[in-house]
């Protein structure tokens, strides 16, 4: 019996579609029919389980995907709602230290570098009391709770101050608190000065510049003693009315017709700042213009020549000195001539210093007393066949 849906071939001894159709056709087999039909349905649930499936995985995925964006909405905030306010620095309030156990209270950067600790100048106190506040709140972490604030603000002393501060700091405080910010006001009494502002105030009423003052050194004193005064949040028409009248007679010579604001700070200071290099700019071509080559003028004789100083220098005594240093009076001694005309005048018997005929060096009006020549001079000379006196050359 042939098998339902192929036929047997006996030549070729093996089933074909062909003789499974025309034997189906020719016996009519209700049962191969039948066969097929039940195969198709079996295939058509199938496919219809598998597509349920599908579907059914596909809702899964979907409802998940839903709730991860409703957790990322619930993290993120939405644009309609306002950001959290930052807390204000209050640098010498006492802050408790964050929970380790917390994720924001990890560390992420390193602490912040301490400067000198106090000397007692109470000039610094101020600066240094803002820096150890600012160092509390932002190092809190890194420092501790309140008794390692305690000791680390006394660590941050000098040994005077340390002595002057130490029973205090060893009672740990009012009540014995350890209060950071305690301490630092302490020490405000007793390095503050409470009449800091009235004295700035003061002193940046008289203050001028000075004439050969820069204005670039004149204006860091007049911003420390307007910070000191309590002035950095003054209008800006305030500061500039004390800065014009302290400014010296060549700034405000200088300034009149240039068009300065009077009420930006800002832009005014750096108006001045280019007069001021103008100014100074002025000095050094007047000072270049007194020099040669840009050496300075030197003094010269009536020839030309450069005067003989230091072991060069002719002759001692008070006027080879002044010869020398060229300061003084002229000297009276002759001019230098050459040995060829001194031999001459010697052989004419005639004035050694001038060569007249009618009188000799001694009376010469050239003549220099010995009494004015120093020690060491050399003797005079007489002329031939006559005889010198000591007070003669």
């Amino acid at each position: 019996m042939e098998t339902p849906g192929r036929g047997l071939d006996s030549s070729q001894g093996h089933t074909t579609p062909y003789s499974y159709t025309t034997t189906a056709a020719a016996t009519g087999d209700s049962l191969s029919l039948e066969t097929m039909q039940e195969r198709l349905e079996a295939v058509i649930n199938l496919s219809q389980q598998q597509q349920a499936a599908t579907d059914q995985r596909m809702q899964e995925l979907t409802d998940h995907l839903k709730a991860l964006t409703a957790q990322l909405s619930a993290r993120v905030p939405t644009p309609t709602e306002a950001p959290p306010r930052r807390t204000p620095f209050t640098p010498f309030a006492a802050t408790s230290s964050p929970p380790r156990d917390r994720p924001e209270a990890r560390l992420k950067r390193k602490p912040l570098p301490l400067g000198d600790p106090f000397d007692g100048t109470r000039s610094m106190f101020p600066a240094w009391k803002m820096t150890m506040g600012f160092k509390l709140q932002t190092d809190s972490e890194f420092i501790g709770d309140n008794a390692a604030k305690w000791v680390f603000l006394y660590n941050q002393l000098t040994r005077s101050v340390q002595q002057l501060v130490a029973t205090y700091y060893e009672k740990g405080g009012p009540e014995a608190a350890y209060d950071p910010a305690a301490f630092l006001e302490y020490l405000d009494g007793l390095y503050g000065d409470p009449h800091r502002q009235e004295v700035a105030q003061s002193q940046l009423e008289r203050l001028q510049q000075a004439p050969s003052e820069s204005f670039t050194a004149f204006l860091l004193r007049f911003e420390q003693k307007v910070a000191l005064a309590g002035g950095m949040h003054w209008p800006d028409d305030w500061k500039l009315t004390r800065l014009r009248n302290a400014l010296n007679a060549d700034m405000k010579r200088y300034s009149v017709g240039r068009g300065i604001s009077r009420t930006d700070f800002s832009s005014a200071v750096a108006m001045y700042r280019a007069i001021a290099v103008d100014i100074e700019t002025y000095h050094l071509d007047t000072r270049r213009k007194g020099t040669s080559g840009g050496q300075p003028a030197t003094n010269r004789d009536a020839d030309g020549d450069l005067p003989m100083i230091g072991a060069h220098a002719t002759g001692t005594g008070r006027n080879a000195s002044r010869a020398r240093t060229g300061r003084g009076p002229p000297s009276s001694r002759a001019n230098w001539v050459p040995e060829s005309v001194y031999q001459a005048r010697r052989a004419a018997g005639v004035c050694l210093r001038c060569g007249d005929s009618d009188h000799y060096a001694r009376a010469c009006a050239n003549a220099v007393r010995m009494s004015n020549l120093g020690a060491g001079s050399p003797p005079a000379l007489a002329p031939p066949g006559k005889s010198q006196s000591p007070g003669e050359e």
